[in-house]
């Protein structure tokens, strides 16, 4: 008699990806929040605060993310979204309590005045329309006011020692991010729309006039430059997209080398 031997022989593993209201897909977001601190270190110097603006930044991120899938599931769905929610806040809550210790209740004032623009994004999500332009735009700005809270966080003081780099840093960093959400959704959402391929080349070129404008008042020539080829790159990239598929991760390096510029 002859005794074979059975295998079996199990099913392979997939690996599933983390739920999205624990890490969000919108991966492009991360060089808005990271950029602009560092941006802030470099004008104005390290600071210990800095570090819980950055985790702040990172945090509310993942707390809106969070809180954007709260909107947008069913009813009967929305308790699997409660425990990123509850992490994420317990996280904003202790880099907010680090950020007073280290930069005083001036910095509140900056936190409530972000806190309207992004508002602003939520009710856009509860309204569906979450990845509008209006919503992005809204985004950047409270975005780009990072850079504002990590040079100078005291509010109050901000404006009695007012200095023109700072406000030419935020209008760079807001000129910049917002020009990427219009190039962004001039090769993705917007592909085929030869009026918001306008519009985003008329946003770009409305930085590069401003920015120009700025060289009048001690702002460095380089930057109506770096507009201008970040035009270039919002007027050309999307014609080449039309006829040869580009493809989210190389849009997002192309946006990305820009912001490392």
């Amino acid at each position: 008699m002859t005794r074979v031997s059975s295998t079996v022989t199990s099913p392979p593993v997939r690996r599933s990806k983390a739920p999205a209201a624990w890490v969000p897909r919108e991966h492009g977001a991360w060089s808005w929040l990271i950029s602009p601190v560092i941006a802030g270190v470099i004008v104005a110097g390290p600071a210990v605060h800095q570090l819980f603006v950055l985790g702040i930044a990172l945090a509310g991120y993942l707390f809106f993310n969070a809180a954007s899938w709260w909107a947008k599931m069913p009813v009967k769905r929305r308790d699997r979204t409660v425990a990123p929610m509850a992490t994420y806040a317990v996280v904003l809550a202790a880099m907010g309590l680090g950020l007073l210790l280290t930069a005083g209740w001036g910095v509140v004032g900056w936190l409530a005045a972000m806190l309207v623009p992004l508002l602003v994004a939520y009710v856009s999500t509860l309204r569906g329309a979450g990845r509008s332009l209006a919503s992005g735009l809204a985004t950047a700005l409270s975005s780009s006011a990072l850079v504002l809270v990590t040079m100078h966080p005291d509010l109050p003081s901000f404006f009695r020692e007012f200095q023109s780099l700072w406000g030419w840093a935020f209008m760079i960093m807001y000129g910049h991010t917002s020009c990427t959400l219009f190039a962004v959704k001039s090769m993705i959402r917007e592909r085929s729309s030869n009026r918001f391929l306008g519009a985003s080349i008329g946003w770009h070129v409305a930085w590069v006039l401003a920015t120009a404008v700025g060289t009048l008042h001690g702002l460095p020539r380089i930057w109506p430059v770096f507009f201008m080829v970040e035009t270039v790159v919002a007027a050309g990239l999307p014609v080449y997209a039309r006829r040869r598929s580009l493809s989210p991760m190389a849009i997002g390096l192309v946006e990305l080398g820009l912001t490392l510029l």
